[in-house]
């Protein structure tokens, strides 16, 4: 039996019907927080003007902006400092008390000034969070948005296999959007045709790595092959658990930036954790490079020594893969440029173009269930009526 055969195309259309009937909000939410997601950073310095510095030319000591905001919050110990890749960006210290409680601090790399502190959760990060797990789901709602990637994934390949004919004249002769028949079924099958091929590459790739990034969650069961994607640090495995003072780093971080850079050239930080002892993990990528920000990482000891390196193009095949999917499923590959602009502004369109379709194929089905119903009833009201081939109930109009 040929691939694109009646009984085929009749068995692909149901798939495709079904998959976007069964999963077509939860993919709508997906699709539209992440579209919107893409600018996430963008929104939060909208929402959050303490992120927001003017560069002035020589940078402040984050040591100084760390004893400041010591200063302000008492008791409190660094957990994570975000190093921004835009100059006009602040510095993203979070800061944690005795009790757990979390506090980012906002320092100026310029003058070195805390430029504010907050608590509690962010739109931006509700909007990622949405995008993730359904935000309020954790390890599992990462999972089942992984398995609705998967479902995406077959929603996709179905839909251009029902409409491949279809597809080729548009090819052949051009996106013909001034040519939408009229009628509210025929013009809503003509639009989600003509998106659906506009925004294909984009659905197929999407729908691939967010399968790939929710399944990834399962690893959690496979330490093997989560290590093979992820290589974390062994040093700090060896490192002895101490109390919360002590963990506290006294060091420069200046110096074990230093440090990290020299040990592994090419290194362009974005990320510090000190996970014990006075040791920091200092993540990052290798300039220039087409890989998730904290592909490679430095681990550097209390004395301010490099003690252990990972190169992101040293790792495996499968991490190497992992560091290449990530920046393509979210768009930030363009870094903080006007490429980057340029592609995030790209990724939101086309995700608002996959919510389209999720719309106006439950749009579809809606419409011609309630054709084939007034069919129906009629024909059982009035048995003379006559039931036009391709309409009554069963048949496959996939191409109205």
């Amino acid at each position: 039996m040929s691939i694109l055969s009646i009984d085929r195309i009749r068995q692909y259309y149901a798939w495709h019907k079904w998959t976007g009937l069964i999963t077509g909000l939860f993919l709508l939410i997906i699709n539209l927080s992440g579209a919107v997601a893409v600018f996430k950073d963008e929104i939060d310095r909208f929402l959050t003007p303490a992120k927001v510095v003017r560069p002035t030319g020589t940078k402040a000591s984050i040591d100084q902006i760390l004893d400041a905001l010591r200063k302000q919050l008492p008791g409190s110990r660094p957990v994570r400092i975000a190093l921004p890749e835009r100059p006009d960006a602040a510095y993203v210290i979070t800061m944690s008390n005795q009790k757990g409680e979390v506090t980012e601090g906002f320092g100026n790399p310029y003058t070195g000034e805390v430029t504010g502190t907050r608590q509690g959760e962010t739109f931006a990060n509700v909007l990622r969070q949405l995008h993730l797990r359904f935000y309020l789901f954790g390890f599992w709602g990462r999972v089942v948005v992984g398995i609705f990637g998967v479902v995406f994934l077959i929603s996709t390949i179905t839909g251009v296999l029902i409409y491949w004919r279809f597809m080729r004249g548009v090819f052949s002769r051009g996106m013909r959007f001034w040519q939408i028949r009229s009628g509210l079924q025929l013009s809503t099958s003509d639009l989600h045709k003509l998106v659906g091929v506009g925004a294909l590459v984009f659905n197929l790739l999407i729908a691939f790595t967010g399968a790939f990034l929710g399944l990834e969650n399962l690893t959690r069961y496979a330490p093997q092959a989560q290590d093979a994607l992820q290589p974390k640090p062994q040093a700090i495995k060896k490192v002895a658990k101490v109390s919360a003072d002590a963990r506290a780093p006294r060091l420069s971080i200046d110096s074990n930036l230093l440090a990290a850079e020299a040990a592994l050239p090419g290194f362009r930080p974005n990320t510090i954790t000190f996970p014990g002892g006075g040791v920091s993990v200092i993540h990052g990528k290798l300039d220039g490079s087409f890989a998730r920000d904290r592909a490679s990482f430095v681990v550097v000891n209390a004395a301010g020594e490099a003690i252990e390196t990972f190169n992101q193009t040293g790792g495996t095949g499968v991490s190497r893969f992992y560091n290449f999917i990530e920046p393509l499923h979210y768009g930030t590959f363009g870094g903080a440029s006007t490429a980057g602009t340029i592609v995030q502004s790209i990724y939101l369109l086309l995700g608002l173009a996959s919510a389209f379709l999720s719309i106006t194929g439950f749009m579809l089905w809606w419409l011609k269930w309630r054709k084939r119903t007034r069919h129906s009833s009629v024909a059982a009201g009035r048995p003379s009526a006559s039931v036009q081939p391709g309409v009554a109930v069963g048949s496959f109009d996939g191409g109205s």
